[in-house]
């Protein structure tokens, strides 16, 4: 998904998030092909789970919490919406470590 062009981005993410995003992939055209972003972000893994392996624990207007299960372990991520818009957008994705998208992305 990151390395989608601007109107792919759009519409799934906020402005903000997709203006992050692809700040960091012009900066990884400019370097070793890394900027921030080293991983998938929509699961904060390399590798990405099989299809049948994520669940849907809660919903709100303004969070979805995903579990993604691995073989040996699991990673729980909330996503972020904005809901100020009739089209609701991811703009911000916090990952189970105490990280989040926008931290990451704004170093």
């Amino acid at each position: 998904v990151e390395n989608s062009d601007a109107n792919i981005l759009n519409t799934f993410f906020s402005k903000n998030l997709t203006n992050l995003l692809l700040k960091d992939k012009e900066c990884s055209k400019k370097g070793s092909g890394v900027c921030n972003i080293d991983f998938s972000i929509m699961t904060h893994q390399q590798d990405i789970p099989n299809h049948n392996e994520y669940k849907i624990l809660q919903t709100t207007n303004t969070v979805v919490t995903v579990k993604l299960a691995y073989p040996q372990y699991s990673v729980f991520l909330d996503y972020i919406v904005d809901d100020s818009t009739p089209c609701k957008k991811i703009k911000n994705i916090k990952y189970d470590d105490n990280t989040n998208l926008l931290k990451i992305l704004s170093k």
